[in-house]
């Protein structure tokens, strides 16, 4: 049956158009053939997501399962910012992208936590919605997650499960770690090729760990609230291998345990004024003066502690201001 019988021409969209668009649709997959009079079935709709996007300690699981669904219907390419609008509104292209792209924005909508849902509800580009939960949720990058996907790795056990059940956890934790480690830019050491084969530098190797653990050890100290490294060793013991902790420093527990050295007075005091005039020279400013002034002179008196303030173009000026500074408190 045809789908478009005695729809009318209209002066936007032809027949002949609609139908193209119809057919491509059917062919991207997001459509099926109308069935017994039914309206078109948007087929994502049956396929729901049954992991839904909660916090960053579940993205990776359901972004896994988004892109292979997706890409079981031929669509993941507009979680790609390279999917780009089509410029003419009026053409069949724009029509199959604007309807493709809200299909997909939807279902990334309805497969994630209403509370996260509401936040990206107001985008309606399918590839920014993506984007923005990634940056969001993903924790690429995030030294904390990946601390304890380190942890995880190394204290699995197979116990009570099966060799198949162990093997899939420990290949989705590996996953996990090598999501969190892409991007650090950190160097784990170099290599020299001979005869067609890279021979890597044990030694470096070792070291360059040694300095990431550092740099570890000081950002958990730090998120912890700056415990001691003997406490912090307690709860990261993998960590601190090969790590000296006599050569780990935190500069804000340096600064806060220094201690300044009490100052004393002099004691001396003037009871009268112009008895004890404290006088200080500053300069020279970085910027000259329009009127040439570079330096001050300040003369304060101890009992009234009024100042007064001369300006000065050289620093060898100094003894004539306090000359016209005593005669002026000799009047």
């Amino acid at each position: 049956m045809d789908p478009l019988k005695g729809v009318e021409e209209s002066s936007l969209v032809t027949k002949g158009e609609m139908k193209s668009l119809l057919q491509d649709l059917i062919a991207t997959g997001m459509m099926g053939p109308r069935i017994g009079g039914a309206s078109p079935e948007i087929k994502l709709e049956q396929m729901p997501n049954e992991v839904k996007l909660e916090e960053s300690q579940n993205y990776l699981s359901w972004s896994r399962r988004t892109r292979l669904m997706l890409r079981a219907k031929g669509v993941e390419h507009y979680l790609e910012e390279t999917c780009i609008e089509p410029d003419d509104k009026l053409s069949v292209d724009w029509k199959v992208w604007n309807s493709t792209n809200s299909t997909v924005a939807t279902w990334l909508m309805t497969s994630v936590a209403p509370s996260i849902a509401r936040m990206v509800e107001t985008i309606s580009n399918a590839s920014t919605v993506w984007k923005t939960l990634s940056k969001m949720y993903s924790g690429e990058d995030n030294a904390m997650m990946m601390v304890e996907a380190q942890d995880k790795v190394e204290n699995l056990k197979q116990e009570g499960r099966t060799v198949q059940e162990y093997a899939s956890e420990l290949q989705q934790l590996w996953a996990d770690l090598d999501h969190y480690e892409r991007g650090t830019g950190r160097r784990i050491g170099t290599g020299v090729r001979r005869n067609g084969l890279w021979y890597i530098n044990n030694e470096e190797v070792g070291l360059a760990a040694v300095a990431g653990n550092a740099e570890e050890i000081i950002l958990l100290h730090c998120r912890l609230g700056h415990p001691s490294f003997d406490n912090v060793s307690k709860l990261y013991p993998i960590l601190f291998n090969g790590v000296n902790k006599s050569r780990l420093v935190c500069d804000a527990c340096e600064f806060g345990k220094h201690t300044r050295t009490p100052y004393v007075g002099s004691g001396l005091r003037s009871y009268e004024p112009f008895i004890l005039i404290h006088y200080d020279v500053w300069g020279p400013w970085p910027v000259t003066l329009v009127s040439g002034f570079k330096w001050f002179v300040s003369f304060i008196d101890c009992y009234t502690r009024m100042t007064w303030i001369y300006v000065l173009k050289h620093k060898n000026d100094v003894l004539r201001c306090f000359q016209d500074f005593h005669k002026f408190k000799s009047v």
